[in-house]
Formats: structure tokens, sequence, C-alpha cells
């Protein structure tokens, strides 16, 4: 029924559940048990019924009576115990597998993570794992039921009558064969329906965070043409499913209306020739119904094992990805006391020769250099395109160098962690994601926070004011991304966020682009570092922001060209001076 690939694979499913495995196999198969015992223990009641009826013997009737009354007794005690087991370490079992993939893609690297769709990510943590709980929760518990109902209905069978069992068995082999055919071909429709829900979810989440675009842009159209298209595929995938499970299951029932009229007819013949007491043949009614349940229900549980072996393909696909970097096996902040130590020596962070390319395309950052020492702030300018964005990235140890080094006061990013490196580290994105929880929330990353620390760096990031005038100020609930403030008091959130981690290094990506100009001039106090031992570095295009830097890093096409003072730059009247020039025409014209 299943090969050897798909056992490994159902074995490394399981052992997902980690410690609710065992609770959960228990409950599962003492389950199955009671089912299976009622339903072969009946059979063999109702044989000794109908001999104390053929033969007027009370005593034997009375005793099967009690017989049944007991069985059906420990049935239900078991079925509530077992069940209960089973279905509380099931709702465990699966809260830990969802919860275990999704702190494994929190882990994962942003450029690995960069390679899926959102959508498709989402797909992965939800309708994938769906798809496995589905199975878990009621295929698995019914196929050990239908086989061990079956297998323990065929021994019985051949208990009763050696003759019969040994037909039924060679009709079980036939079911099996047809079940193994048409399982393969199953598993392959239901990889591509599982990728298929991934794309869909995709053309979902695009629809809805490009609401704005898509009716700006009058995109209705093609969106609506890409979801219909991918759902045309799903719905091909679900129609194959189809005709599939339908083969298999008329399958099952050919076989199972064989095995029937054979042993009936056989029946028969031994009752007529008096070889086989009555009580004996309706038994083995009664067990090949059992029996015959094994084929029906089997090409149906099959068809969902295949379903479920592919979500779990694609789950273990998500587990295989690489992690980042993780911390110091001591578990000790190896930067600590640092800023109490006073101005460093060395520089607080060096770039040593790095080159970066992104997986199967060329170099994007060639050979790139750069000291910054305590008290600096260091702009990267550059055109679009120049690989500014990539070079924050790799600062922030969300990219890997290809090649060369980087090193955070002394200690580079495998010796840290990538816990330990960002520690030490704030950030100003260009477009910053406020989270659907507090502003005090925001500014803290979630974590406890005095408010005296909060309001001061609210202030420095100009931001005071208009928190103050919020419903509920600092505590004032922010909806997803922070969609009810407006992009200027966005990123003033974000610069105040970053303020208030009182990081030794502070990097910021265009941190004023929203802003107008009078507010941009009031949070030039925060382009500079307020401790002595702290730097920062800046990617910007305005030059009111990167004039008064204590040094520039001009990039273009990925490498270092210029690197300077504005005066010194400006003096050499090169590609900075030409940038330079292009940008007070630009902005002259705003």
């Amino acid at each position: 029924m299943l090969n050897r690939t798909e056992r490994i694979q159902w074995l490394r499913l399981v052992g997902l559940m980690g410690p609710h495995r065992w609770h959960y196999l228990c409950g599962v198969t003492g389950h199955a048990l009671s089912e299976t015992l009622i339903m072969i223990s009946l059979a063999f009641i109702m044989r000794d019924m109908i001999q104390a009826i053929t033969n007027h013997d009370g005593p034997a009737m009375y005793q099967a009576s009690l017989m049944l009354i007991g069985l059906a007794t420990i049935t239900c005690v078991s079925f509530m115990l077992f069940g209960r087991w089973f279905f509380h370490s099931l709702f465990r079992a699966m809260a830990a597998v969802r919860l275990r993939l999704f702190r494994h893609l929190e882990n994962v690297p942003l450029a690995e993570v960069e390679r899926y769709h959102k959508g498709e990510l989402i797909a992965r943590i939800n309708s994938d794992v769906d798809a496995v709980s589905e199975v878990f929760g009621y295929q698995f518990r019914q196929l050990i039921f239908t086989l061990l109902t079956g297998v323990i209905a065929m021994v019985a069978l051949l208990v009763i009558d050696v003759r019969i069992g040994a037909v039924l068995i060679g009709v079980a082999g036939l079911t099996a064969a047809v079940n193994r055919y048409f399982a393969r071909r199953l598993r392959g429709v239901s990889q591509g329906i599982q990728r298929s829900l991934g794309r869909l979810s995709s053309a979902a989440v695009d629809a809805i965070h490009g609401a704005k675009d898509i009716r700006v842009y009058q995109m209705q159209g093609e969106q609506q043409q890409r979801y219909d298209g991918e759902n045309r595929i799903l719905f091909e995938g679900a129609r194959q499913t189809a005709r599939l499970r339908s083969g298999l299951e008329l399958g099952n029932y050919l076989l199972r209306i064989l095995s029937f009229s054979g042993l009936l007819v056989v029946g028969a013949w031994l009752l007529v020739a008096g070889d086989t007491p009555l009580g004996d043949v309706v038994a083995m009614i009664q067990l090949l119904s059992a029996l015959n349940m094994m084929f029906r229900e089997l090409g149906g549980h099959v068809a969902f094992l295949q379903k479920s072996l592919a979500g779990a393909q694609r789950i273990f696909e998500m587990l295989s990805l690489p992690t980042e970097l993780t911390a110091p096996e001591d578990g000790q902040d190896h930067l600590a006391g640092f800023s109490a130590a006073g101005p460093h020596r060395g520089p607080l962070l060096a770039v040593d020769n790095v080159s970066f390319a992104y997986p199967g395309s060329s170099p994007v950052l060639h050979r790139v250099s750069l000291v910054v020492k305590p008290g600096e702030t260091v702009a990267i300018v550059g055109p679009s395109g120049s690989g500014k964005s990539t070079l924050m990235k790799l600062l922030l140890g969300l990219y890997i160098p290809s090649d060369g080094q980087i090193r955070l006061q002394g200690q580079s990013l495998p010796e840290l962690g990538a816990d330990g490196w960002r520690r030490h580290l704030a950030y100003v994105p260009q477009d910053a994601y406020l989270f659907a929880l507090t502003v005090g929330d925001n500014l803290s990353c979630g974590e406890r926070a005095e408010p005296d620390p909060l309001r001061s760096a609210l202030a420095r990031a100009d931001a005071g004011t208009f928190v103050q005038a919020l419903p509920a100020g600092i505590d004032t609930l922010l909806s997803e991304g922070g969609g009810n403030l407006s992009g200027g008091q966005r990123q003033r959130l974000a610069v105040a966020r970053a303020l208030a981690k009182d990081a030794d290094l502070l990097l910021m990506d265009e941190p004023t682009s929203a802003l107008d100009q009078a507010t941009e001039l009031r949070l030039h106090s925060v382009l500079a570092p307020e401790r002595p031992d702290q730097a920062v570095i800046i990617v910007a295009h305005r030059l009111a922001t990167i004039r008064h830097a204590d040094h520039i890093l001009m990039l273009q096409d990925g490498r270092v060209v210029e690197e300077g003072d504005h005066a010194t730059l400006m003096a050499q009247q090169g590609t900075y001076y030409q940038w330079v020039s292009t940008r007070i025409d630009k902005e002259e014209n705003q």
C-alpha cells in the first residue's frame, strides 16, 4: 500500500509530534482495537445465539446474552478512555507541529524566505498542516481500524473454515495490488494540488496587500485572470483526483462483490451438504461484512494518505531550510560591557572586502570595505541599484557574505550568532512595519519597558506631539501595518523604536523619505550618535541628511568608487560631485 519512501515519510511525520506521539499512537490504537473487538466478537456471539436457538439450549442463550452485555459495557468504557487520550494528544501534537514550523520559519535566513511568496508560506503553515491534521484526526484512525478488523476477520474465517478463508485471502491480495496501482498516481496528483493551493494563496495575498494599487491602476481584470487561472489548475487537479478515486473505489467494489458472492455460494453448498452448522455460516457472513469494509474503505483511506504525504513533504521541505547562525554555546553576550568601558580603541564595525551574490545571480557587491569608529556618522550613497540596501542587510546579519568578513567590535557573525549580533544593532527601514499592538508595545518590541525612555525616544523622533494626540496616547492600539497612521507618522515611530533600543550601532535606510523638510531638519540631531561609543550608519538621498556625515561611502554598481567627508569628495569633483549635482537639481525642482 505504501512504498518504502512513503513509510519513511510517515515515520518522520509521526516523529514531528514529539513527546505526544506515544500518547497519540496508544490512543489511536486502543480506540481502533475497541471498535474491532465489538465487530469481531459480535460475529461469534451471533454464532452461539444461532446455535442455542437451533438446539433449544436456554443456558447457552443466557450465556451468550451476558457476553453481549459485557462486551457492550467494556467497549463503551474503552471508547471513552482511549478517545479522550487520542483527541487530547492529537490536538496538542498538531499545535506543536504548527508552532515548530512557525518557529523554524522565523529563524530561516531572509535570503531563503525571500525565495517564497508570502501566500506560499501561509499555505505551508495553514493548509498543509491542516491536511496532515485531517488525516491524523480521522483517516489514520480509520485506517488502523479497517486493517485490524479486516486482518482479524480473515484469521477468524480461516479458523472457522480454512477453505473459505484461503479464497478470501486471495481476493485480499488482488485488492492490495489495485490500491497500490492507484496510490502511486494519487500521490503525484495530490502534490500538484498542494502546490496549486500555495499559488492560489499567493494570488489572494497579492490582491489583499495590493488592493490600493490594483484599484488605482485598474488591475482588477489581470488579478482576476491570475486567480481564475490558478483556480482552473486546482480544479483540473481535483477532477483528476476524482477520476482516480472513482476507479479505485470501483475496483474495490467489484472485489467486494466477488468475495461476498463466493462466500454466499460456498456457504450455502456447505450448509446443504451438512458440513457446516448454520451458526458458522451466519458468523462467516458477519465476518465477511468486516472484511468487505476493509475492501470498501481502504481505497478512500489510501487516497487521503497520499494527500497527507503531499502536505507532509512540503512541511519537511520547509523544516529542511537552513537556520540562521546560533549564539555561542555559553549563551553569554560576548560584547557586553563594551559601552560601559568607555571609547573603544578599535573600530566599532569593520567591513573587510565583502562580496555578495544572490543565488543563481551575478554578484551585486564587489569587495566592499568600510570602517566605522565609535562616535561617527557614516552615510552610504549611490544611485538606485548600486547595492546600498543589500549592504544594509549584510550589516544586519540578514544575508551572509559570499566572500569577505564583517566584524562588530572585533567579533564576527559566526562568533556572536544572529541574536547576539543584532542585540547591538537598531534599524530604521525605509518602509517600516508596525504591528497591530499599542504604540508602546511597538516601541519596546513587545518587551516590558519603562514609559519614560519610550517618551524620550518619541520626543527625539519628533513623534511625541502626535502620539499624545492619539485617543489613548502611547497605549493606542494600531491597526495592521500602522494603517491608521500617515506615512510620516509611521516613519517617525520607526525612528523612535530604534532610539528606544539604545543600541551601539544605529542603521537607517532612508529614515526621512516620508517626511517634509521641516520635520527632517528637526530630526537631524538623531543622525548623530547620542553616546561617544555609539555610531550611526545611514542610507540616504537627501543632501540635508548626508552632508554633515563624518564619512561618506559612494557606491556604484556594487563597488566603492569614492569615500571621505562631504567637503573632500566635493573638492575631488568625481562621481560623488556629479551625483550631488544631480540631487541638487532634483531637489530644487521639487
